[in-house]
């Protein structure tokens, strides 16, 4: 989409958000963060300084959703915030696993209520 002039330049979780600029090559990443936690409102001294971090490595930063991040560069060849595969891979995993962790507490909540309340 960059290269008909849509970049992103949001994410909320639910929308995506672009907006119209010259056409160009954008590269974008996503990162996983370690510890998130989920009953936490806001964003951490921690991850604002791994965004300023990014930032400063020539990544923008476009939203978050959870433990997911989206970041941006507009360089042709920008340095990877990631740097080793086997620990993306393992953040990855670890996300994986502790959304489905929330989920299934969810899904027993809700059959919880179904049969108390609907049956």
């Amino acid at each position: 989409m960059a290269k008909k002039g849509w970049i992103l330049e949001n994410f909320d979780g639910l929308i995506f958000r672009f907006c119209k600029q010259e056409p160009r090559t954008v590269r974008y990443t996503v990162i996983y963060s370690q510890g998130f936690d989920p009953d936490y409102v806001g964003v951490t001294r921690s991850q604002l300084l791994y965004r300023e971090m990014c930032q400063q490595a020539g990544w923008i930063f476009c939203g978050d959703c959870c433990d997911m991040e989206i970041y941006r560069s507009m360089e042709e060849n920008p340095l990877p915030i990631e740097t080793e595969p086997q620990t993306e891979f393992e953040e990855i995993v670890n996300s994986v696993k502790e959304r489905t962790k929330y989920f299934g507490i969810q899904l027993i909540v809700i059959c919880w209520y179904l049969l108390k309340y609907h049956s």
